[in-house]
C-alpha cells in the first residue's frame, strides 16, 4: 500500500462514519451546544432544532459536547472533501512529474517540483493522523 492509498482508506472510513451519524439524523446539519437546553443541538434548514445529545450538566461534560458540536457529520464531511482535494492534487502532480521526467531546471520546472514536495509534506502530514492503524508505515512520518 503506498501512503495516497492509505490516506484514501481512512478518509473513506471517516467519511463513512460522518455519514452514517448524519444519515441517523438527517436534517441536522451543524451541530452546537446550546447553552440554554444543555444539550448538543443541530439546527435544522427550516430552524427547527434536534437534539443530538441531552440531558447535561456537569460541567467536564459540557466541555465534551463543545467539543462533540464542532465535529459534527458535515463538517467531518467536509474535513474528508479537503483532506482528498490534497491527496488528489498530489497525486495528479506526481503523474506529470513522472510523465515529464525531463521537465528541465527552470523556475517553473523548480515551481512544480516544491509544489510536490509541499504537497508530500501535506499528505505524510494526514497519514500521521493515522499512525495508530495497523497499515501505517513509519516512513511516511512527516520530518518536520
Amino acid at each position: 500500500m503506498i501512503i495516497t492509498e492509505f490516506v484514501l482508506a481512512r478518509i473513506a472510513e471517516d467519511e463513512a462514519a460522518a455519514q452514517a451519524a448524519l444519515d441517523y439524523a438527517p436534517d441536522s446539519g451543524l451541530w452546537e451546544f446550546d447553552e440554554d437546553l444543555e444539550a448538543i443541538v443541530a439546527r435544522t434548514p427550516t430552524g427547527d432544532v434536534v437534539t443530538v445529545r441531552g440531558g447535561i450538566d456537569i460541567e467536564e461534560v459540557r466541555i465534551d459536547s463543545r467539543h462533540m458540536a464542532r465535529w459534527s457529520p458535515v463538517r467531518a464531511l467536509a474535513e474528508c472533501a479537503a483532506k482528498r482535494t490534497i491527496v488528489e492534487a498530489f497525486e495528479e502532480l506526481g503523474k506529470f512529474l513522472t510523465q515529464s521526467p525531463d521537465s528541465g531546471d527552470g523556475v517553473e520546472a523548480t515551481g512544480v517540483r516544491d509544489l510536490f514536495a509541499g504537497l508530500m509534506i501535506a499528505v505524510k502530514a494526514h497519514a500521521e493522523v493515522y499512525a495508530d492503524h495497523s497499515d501505517y508505515r513509519a516512513e511516511w512520518r512527516s520530518e518536520a
